[in-house]
C-alpha cells in the first residue's frame, strides 16, 4: 500500500537494534505525515542512530530504513 505516515525510531549511539528493537515502544520517538521530523527530545551532544518505517492507512508497517547516525 501507499505510505500515509512514517514512524521514527531512535537508538543510542551507533547501536544496531536487536530483533525486538522496533517492537520496544521506548525507541519510537514520533510519527509524522510529512517527509521531515525534528527530534525535540534529543540531548545536545548525544549521538543517536535513527530508522524510519512507512505506515499505510491501516497502520501496516514497512521494514525499517537503513540506519542514519546523527550527532546532536
Amino acid at each position: 500500500g501507499r505510505a500515509t505516515s512514517y514512524a521514527v525510531y531512535r537508538f543510542d549511539g551507533l547501536t544496531l537494534p536487536g530483533r525486538c528493537g522496533f517492537a520496544d515502544a521506548a525507541h519510537l520517538v514520533g510519527t509524522t505525515r510529512g517527509t521531515s521530523y525534528v527530534d525535540t527530545s534529543a540531548v545536545s551532544g548525544a549521538r543517536y542512530t535513527y530508522y524510519v518505517t512507512a505506515l499505510d492507512r491501516l497502520w501496516n508497517e514497512s521494514p525499517p530504513s537503513p540506519p542514519r547516525p546523527v550527532a546532536h
